[in-house]
């Protein structure tokens, strides 16, 4: 009811617990919906993105907490909307962004499994 007008929501990434009053979900790894930036007046549109981790603390009724860890986002232009009329072009952007995508989480994978000095 609160995220998922944002994320897709798969159950079986759901893994939650209770510890007394308190209850907490955890999900890794959410895809984030195209449509989730289509109510905002900001010149983007969503192509692509995923959330790393979440967690959600339920204390009470009226006390919810989300922590979310690490957003990664492909935005693209309303504008360049307009600019793609054909298929071909779709797939190469498309392509493009990928790559672009591929070669961040490359660099991003490097720093973390470079051994220690």
């Amino acid at each position: 009811r609160y995220v998922g007008r944002w994320i897709h929501v798969d159950k079986n990434k759901l893994h939650g617990e209770t510890q007394g009053s308190v209850w907490s979900l955890e999900v890794n790894d959410l895809l984030l919906r195209k449509d989730c930036l289509n109510d905002y007046d900001i010149p983007f549109t969503l192509r692509s993105g995923t959330v790393k981790h979440m967690k959600i603390l339920w204390k009470d009724k009226h006390s919810v907490h989300i922590k979310v860890d690490t957003i990664f986002m492909v935005l693209q232009s309303r504008q360049l909307e307009h600019l793609i009329t054909s298929p071909e072009q779709k797939k190469d952007l498309e392509r493009q962004i990928k790559q672009a995508l591929l070669e961040q989480w490359d660099s991003q994978l490097d720093g973390v499994l470079a051994p220690a000095p």
